[in-house]
């Protein structure tokens, strides 16, 4: 929670890589920071200082994701090479390198114990040990894979592609549920409690499946796509983009469908909400836009800004620091920037 009286952002620390910021992130003990140029480079920075520890090659044509292994200080790059690879951040050295199945790999994800690394490149997902050795070649999905991501408490990873959320187990080759929709399901996220499963669709909704009874809903209206949902720590409410408003959906009781979403307005009327953000021990929901501005917002009070500030670009990627005490913000131009909140 922010305190009365006490600043609410403020800069500790800029810098520059050579292009749009296609991915961000913290380690899991919040000393160092990786960020992503979607030409390639993957830089290593000291999380407190800035400074920069190590500029690493990445992949040729481009780089869609990296992904921290929990507890550890391996880093997982992917890109559109093929390639999957593991650099140590300690030293700052490549130690492994992975075949995706496919000419681009966008998708990575580390289950909660950080034993398992997922990958998604075209209708292929494969899972990995850290020491680089395959523990799993899936079939070839229906189609191409858009999004990967862990189910919480378990080794359940979730798949999104046209048609389908999929879930699946490290020991089978078949899907342990599926969710049908006639739709390119773009983006997926879980409920801190697992028991709720959002997904950004291309056709301008949110698709909304409750786990235990397997019943789905829809929520519409959006102008375009849906870009990533983020959940607040409670399970209750789920904040999404794809307009110029963060709206913020309760989804107690009966869940959202045929309700009204809070409608978070502080963002240019004619710019996209691109990335959304809450705190998972906080309150705080932090929106970026395509207009370059970050918010703190604190809905479940009011639906007015807490504080807001203007960068360079238009924001390519939000996340807080393990302890959230820092805010990291990438711009489309290759802008990074570390805020203490």
């Amino acid at each position: 929670m922010l305190r009365r009286g006490t600043p609410r952002l403020t800069k500790r620390w800029h810098s520059e890589i050579p292009d749009h910021v296609i991915a961000a992130g913290f380690s899991s003990d919040g000393k160092r920071i990786a960020t992503a140029a979607i030409s390639g480079l993957v830089a290593v920075f000291d999380s407190a200082s800035g400074m920069r520890q190590f500029d690493l090659p990445g992949h040729r044509f481009g780089t869609s994701a990296i992904a921290w292994q929990p507890n550890s200080n391996l880093l997982a790059s992917a890109g559109q090479d093929s390639f999957v690879r593991l650099w140590d951040a300690d030293r700052g050295v490549k130690i492994g390198e992975l075949s995706g199945g496919a000419n681009w790999v966008e998708c990575l994800a580390w289950n909660q114990a950080g034993d398992i690394l997922a990958s998604g490149a075209g209708k292929k997902v494969r899972l990995w040990r850290p020491d680089g050795s395959m523990l799993r070649d899936y079939p070839p999905l229906g189609s191409t894979v858009a999004d990967i991501c862990w189910r919480p408490g378990s080794n359940d990873l979730t798949t999104t592609s046209y048609g389908s959320v999929s879930v699946w187990i490290p020991e089978g080759d078949s899907p342990k549920r599926v969710f049908e929709k006639p739709v390119s399901l773009l983006c997926a996220a879980w409920s801190p409690d697992s028991k709720y499963l959002a997904a950004g669709a291309q056709d301008a909704s949110v698709y909304f499946w409750i786990w235990k009874s397997g019943r789905d809903l829809q929520m519409g209206g959006y102008p375009t796509k849906v870009r990533p949902p983020a959940w607040d720590r409670t399970s209750r409410f789920l904040a999404t983009g794809g307009s110029a408003w963060a709206l913020v959906w309760d989804c107690s009781g009966k869940g959202p469908e045929g309700t009204r979403p809070l409608m978070l307005e502080g963002h240019a009327e004619d710019k996209l909400v691109t990335a959304l953000t809450y705190q998972k021990k906080g309150d705080i929901l932090a929106s970026g836009g395509a207009d370059g501005k970050i918010i703190l917002w604190q809905p479940i009070t009011s639906q007015r800004p807490v504080t807001q500030l203007q960068l360079n670009a238009g924001i390519s990627a939000l996340t807080w620091s393990p302890d959230e005490r820092l805010l990291l913000a990438g711009t489309e131009t290759g802008s990074l920037f570390v805020y203490s909140v």
